[in-house]
């Protein structure tokens, strides 16, 4: 905690910093200050700002014996820690009202290491640092920080982020929970398993990759993801949205998370755009606070697994027996609209799968029945999605009357499918099910 310990015959509160027209390195008595900071100098005291005040307040409570260690402890490491930040992107993160730390040129220090010895410019560091540790938003208050904005913009070597994600990597566990949550994704490299890893799953999230929805609820995307519907169309930002929140929760690459989903796209276009789009509109975080706020919302919903959901129903088709007792039921009416049963069969299995995994029509498992017929192959490929619009638009009245049916089948599935471990005991659960009906 002391600068230059190894200097001797120094009191431990005379100061050790160097005189002006002396090395930054000395080691010679000498060439540094030696006042006693624990005496009042000679002559009238220069005023403090009221704001350094309240900081140097501040921290005597949290060194005093009524401050609980563990709460002090985390907060020092905190101010540490952000004041490394702090010190590599300078002169951003400098307070505005301050008069405090006006030194020149930036600060070459590796952070978290080794503090300026100059006295108002540590204080310019930790002031900087407390505000953002006090902000309600933590997160909002790290993003000018982030490297997303000064490697773009101020121009920082990015390897002075790269020291940082050092020194975080080897604090992090010192450091309070909300600041961990906070600086999670601050830097991109210090989520990873290595130089040149792969990226690690994000910690205390409340969900896993399996609790994710294939495609993001409307409700959710219409609440968070509003902003950016005037570039992008809403079933690209809640496909998206999805793989982003699995990247989250798994790791890896978005390419990975596409996968994880069975989205059978390339991943790579996605998130970019958006991401992008944002930059350009000066808000960069917007949708990583879109995606804290939907991640919010999915850890505390009930957990639902939907990659099982998806696993039994990847080969899965209504029995021929239910599918018929289904079209009993329905009236027959002429109509341009009508299909034969087979179509309308396999066109419902695409609906049913989209209602019990929360996916998209297009993602739909093909029925094997399809695949082993070329006519029922071709029409498949378009009666999935136009009997599924006609199904959700409620306004056919030959789908009117199938559409009720079709949901209580698929609500019967969902319980099934919820509680088995296998295609097999799907089958047998819904068997079951139907018998007693």
């Amino acid at each position: 905690m002391i600068t230059r310990p190894t200097i001797a015959g120094l009191h431990p509160a005379q100061c050790r910093a160097p005189l002006p027209h002396g090395s930054r390195r000395t080691q010679r008595t000498a060439h540094l200050c030696r006042a006693r900071l624990d005496q009042q100098p000679p002559g009238p005291a220069e005023p403090l700002p009221e704001e350094l005040a309240a900081l140097q307040k501040k921290i005597t409570t949290m060194l005093s014996p009524d401050t609980p260690a563990a709460m002090a402890s985390e907060y020092f490491a905190d101010l540490q820690i952000t004041s490394g930040l702090v010190m590599i992107t300078r002169p951003m993160a400098r307070p505005h009202r301050s008069g405090a730390g006006r030194s020149t040129g930036p600060l070459a220090l590796h952070p978290c290491q080794r503090a300026t010895p100059d006295a108002r410019a540590c204080a310019c560091i930790l002031l900087a640092a407390d505000a953002i540790l006090s902000a309600s938003d933590q997160r909002t208050a790290l993003a000018p920080l982030a490297p997303v904005e000064n490697r773009t913009r101020s121009g920082i070597d990015p390897k002075r982020h790269h020291s940082w994600d050092t020194a975080f990597r080897r604090y992090q566990d010192d450091c309070s929970q909300r600041f961990q949550d906070a600086a999670e994704y601050l830097v991109s490299t210090h989520r990873r398993s290595g130089r040149g890893g792969s990226r690690l799953p994000q910690c205390g999230l409340g969900y896993g990759p399996q609790h994710v929805p294939a495609f993001l609820p409307l409700e959710w995307a219409e609440r968070h993801l509003g902003a950016f519907t005037a570039a992008f169309s809403m079933p690209v930002l809640r496909r998206t949205t999805s793989a982003f929140l699995v990247r989250r929760a798994l790791g890896k690459t978005i390419v990975d998370a596409a996968e994880f989903l069975g989205l059978g796209i390339d991943g790579k276009g996605l998130g970019g755009p958006i991401t992008r789009w944002a930059r350009r509109q000066g808000t960069p975080e917007a949708y990583e606070r879109a995606l804290d706020a939907i991640a919010a919302e999915l850890a505390s919903s009930p957990p639902i697994d939907y990659r099982n959901r998806r696993t039994l129903l990847a080969d899965w088709a209504p029995p021929p027996d239910t599918w018929h007792q289904i079209a009993d039921q329905l009236k027959r009416r002429p109509s341009r609209r009508y299909i034969s049963d087979n179509r309308a069969h396999l066109a419902a299995t695409a609906y049913i799968w989209t209602q019990v995994t929360h996916g998209e029509t297009q993602f739909a498992p093909q029925p094997a029945e399809a695949r082993n017929t070329p006519e029922l192959d071709a029409a498949w490929s378009q009666d999935r999605f136009t009997v599924g619009h006609w199904i959700r638009q409620n306004k056919v009245p030959f789908y009117q009357q199938m559409k009720p049916l079709l949901d209580a089948y698929t609500a019967q599935l969902t319980r099934a499918g919820d509680t088995a471990r296998s295609t097999r005991q799907l089958k047998r659960s819904v068997t079951r099910c139907a018998e007693a009906r």
